[in-house]
């Protein structure tokens, strides 16, 4: 069972990997446009931390929940030095739906691309620590429209 926290790193996670998918040398254009794409809507660091933490209030139980070692495990596992910059991508305003479309092709892409598309051995093995919690398409459109 996925805990509210895990689930927040994941979405965490996600962002620095489609950071990091962009930047890479092994990644064709046609993916790199699509990540590209994803990211304008993707949630920030540090909106996913506001989103989890207004997230504790929930009646039902919170879909998201701070993490507790986010202050010392800020970076994603196969590259813990990397510290997320903001995404110089971002140039218009998200709403709820734009957020929620972006988590949905986010985990569609990272379901698709987990055994190809020229990935090295550290972004296989990053891609199943995001997979690992990442939220499912129903969750997303139900959740992140809020």
């Amino acid at each position: 069972m996925t805990m509210p926290s895990e689930r927040t790193r994941a979405l965490r996670w996600g962002g620095e990997f489609l950071n990091e998918l962009l930047a890479a040398d092994n990644i064709g254009a046609d993916l790199k446009a699509e990540v590209a794409n994803i990211l304008m809507h993707y949630p920030s660091e540090g909106q996913i931390r506001d989103w989890a933490a207004s997230c504790s209030e929930d009646p039902f139980g919170p879909w998201l929940a701070p993490e507790e070692e986010l202050v010392t495990e800020k970076a994603h596992p196969t590259n813990p030095s990397a510290d997320q910059a903001p995404n110089p991508l971002k140039t218009s305003i998200t709403t709820p739906r734009d957020r929620a479309c972006a988590l949905r092709l986010a985990g569609e892409l990272f379901a698709r691309i987990r055994s190809g598309h020229n990935l090295n051995v550290e972004q296989k093995r990053g891609i199943l620590y995001v997979l690992r919690h990442y939220p499912g398409a129903s969750d997303i459109e139900f959740y992140a429209l809020i």
